[in-house]
């Protein structure tokens, strides 16, 4: 029996163990660390990332000379010359030969300069893709953060205002219990508290679905809980700390990434015309090629003599291509990378003024957040004394119920709208640093 009690006693702790270790306290910091960590997005911008590296490697090598070996052996049947004794022969013949060769270029047009450059102002571009998208998982983490806070205070005023109006229907039930109120007031009490129930109801259902979108942008088992932990940001900071829209605008168009993407892109746009270019000019090449053959057609000279002494050759010259007819491929290919480069001014033209765009709404945002979280402060603290006054009339005998439910209805919207304005202001430094491109995940 003791046995079955120790065993009973251990599930019992195996279970809250689990359920300890299924709820994951995050603050804002850990969130955005789990969130680089696992976004897709981010990991294959960074996997984008070596493959330009790859590509930028590639164009530095091209300065370096070509270099390969090459090696053959066969079996000839029938009739063939022999360069070896340059006779004509019609036997079986078993002929080999290795060789070594090189081939430098020496003028291509610049091809190999602004090869380079292409590759090194697209590399740029990916790693301002990357910071970009960094950014990017740092405000959705923050927004959804941000909602599950705010969930979770709705549905904490929501139980506190709960649990007061249940307070209440037991009083009123003692008042008509005493006569000196009407079984109407119990009877719409009740359906208050139904009501607020609902309401609590609600607002754990939201708090559950906004909490399942942040577990799967986080990519995390789906078995775990989340408990946002809220962060420790002055509000008394955001409420003093002033904004000038001009200077706003300049730290953007100097420190957004994208911004600075589609500069690179411009960059290697316009060495792409270069590239497309060079291909008109003539290629200037050095070669050389050294090695041996082996014939049995020379069956006085062994194997080992022919490869290393009799048949020795190396050869070495300068080759000059000239393009003549190219049937129009080169010229394509100049009016691809032409249009590629207007296309790129338009797409940094068009980003110029869809900064300004966002960061003049983030400015306004963060204005009207402030006078938002002051009005919304006022509002609750008036709310806050109108309901303790028509309480105090209420039990008294003075006040109505129908004056007490509305004020109940008001602290409690007050209660609500204070803790949105509240968590509101809070994200703005993270909006205005995204949309400036400050935003950088050492400094959350």
């Amino acid at each position: 029996m003791v046995r079955i009690w120790s065993l009973f006693f251990l599930g019992i702790c195996m279970v809250v163990q689990v359920q300890a270790q299924d709820t994951l306290k995050l603050n804002f910091q850990e969130a955005v660390k789990i969130g680089l960590k696992n976004n897709v997005s981010l990991q294959r911008e960074n996997n984008n990332l070596e493959v330009n590296l790859a590509n930028r490697r590639e164009a530095k090598a091209l300065y370096a000379p070509e270099i390969g070996a090459f090696m053959n052996a066969q079996k000839l049947n029938g009739q063939q010359f022999d360069q070896v004794t340059g006779n004509v022969y019609r036997d079986n013949t078993d002929l080999a030969s290795v060789n070594v060769g090189g081939r430098y270029v020496i003028f291509d047009g610049l091809n190999r300069l602004y090869s380079n450059k292409q590759t090194q102002s697209q590399l740029e571009s990916q790693k301002y893709l990357v910071d970009r998208t960094e950014q990017d998982v740092i405000f959705n983490v923050g927004s959804q953060f941000l909602q599950v806070l705010m969930d979770k205070e709705i549905l904490r005023i929501n139980r506190i205002n709960l649990e007061a109006q249940a307070t209440t229907l037991e009083q009123i039930r003692g008042f008509v219990e005493a006569g000196t109120r009407s079984l109407s007031d119990q009877l719409d009490q009740e359906a208050t508290v139904s009501q607020i129930e609902v309401e609590v109801i609600r607002a754990e259902n939201n708090l559950r679905i906004d909490k399942a979108i942040f577990t799967q942008t986080l990519l995390l088992d789906p078995g775990i809980e989340i408990d946002a932990v809220e962060p420790e940001w002055s509000l008394e900071s955001l409420m003093t700390q002033n904004y000038d829209l001009d200077d706003l605008y300049n730290q953007a168009i100097t420190h957004r990434p994208d911004y600075k993407q589609a500069l690179a892109d411009q960059e290697a746009a316009s060495a792409g015309i270069n590239v497309a270019r060079a291909l008109y000019y003539p290629r200037l090449e050095f070669f050389g090629v050294m090695g041996s053959r082996y014939t049995s057609l020379a069956p006085e000279t062994d194997f080992m003599e022919q490869i290393f002494e009799s048949n020795y050759v190396f050869n070495y010259g300068l080759e000059l291509s000239i393009p003549i007819y190219q049937k129009n491929q080169v010229k394509t290919q100049k009016v691809i990378a032409k249009m590629n480069l207007e296309n790129s001014k338009l797409a940094e033209k068009d980003l110029r003024l869809m900064i300004f765009r966002e960061v003049q709404t983030a400015h306004l945002n963060y204005l009207a957040a402030k006078n938002e979280y002051s009005a919304a402060e006022k509002q609750f603290n008036a709310a806050q004394e109108a309901y303790n006054i028509q309480k105090e009339r209420y039990e008294v005998g003075v006040g109505t119920l129908v004056e007490l439910s509305r004020s109940t209805w008001t602290l409690v919207d007050g209660a609500a709208s204070r803790a949105q304005a509240r968590y509101t202001l809070l994200f703005q430094k993270v909006i205005l640093d995204y949309y400036t491109g400050l935003l950088n995940p050492a400094d959350i």
